[in-house]
């Protein structure tokens, strides 16, 4: 079943059947729940917005839930130097203006998609580096659990 939230801001949407193929590559499983990323190009220019394609994968037994706003601060993008260390973060950090629109249960051996909408910061240094992601998610229980993605290598020029 695809479920697509555009009136609530929420840009989940069916991604490409190359997009699917490459969300293979995924981050560490927490609780049997992981966080894929890709890009349709990894060549990417100063001030330009770019659309990340995210999956969370549930191969877990358990329902978990996320919270439901805006893709751009319901998951966190950051860019990394070469050596690995955080560059800088370039989603919105969320703010009093940014709220949980709703909780969204992702059942048992369900995945769902999002398209999250970057903008890469016209004052990054030309260069090659790491694009990662986080998301949070939690169980009916309330332990909340955070998600980091696989590691994406882009160059920005």
């Amino acid at each position: 079943m695809i479920l697509v939230f555009a009136a609530l801001g929420v840009n989940q949407t069916t991604l490409s059947q190359e997009l699917v193929t490459n969300l293979t590559n995924i981050g560490a499983s927490v609780n049997g729940v992981t966080l894929s990323i890709d890009l349709s190009n990894r060549v990417v220019a100063l001030g330009s917005t770019i659309s990340v394609s995210a999956r969370i994968k549930n191969a877990s037994t358990n329902v978990i839930i996320v919270g439901e706003a805006h893709s751009d601060t319901d998951f966190t993008v950051f860019l990394a130097s070469g050596s690995g260390k955080i560059y800088k973060r370039i989603t919105p950090k969320p703010s009093d203006q940014y709220f949980r629109t709703f909780e969204m249960d992702i059942a048992a051996g369900a995945a769902y998609d999002w398209r999250i909408p970057v903008i890469i910061p016209k004052d990054t240094e030309p260069g090659d580096y790491t694009l990662v992601a986080t998301r949070r998610f939690y169980y009916r229980d309330d332990s909340l659990f955070e998600l980091v993605s696989n590691p994406l290598k882009v160059q920005i020029k």
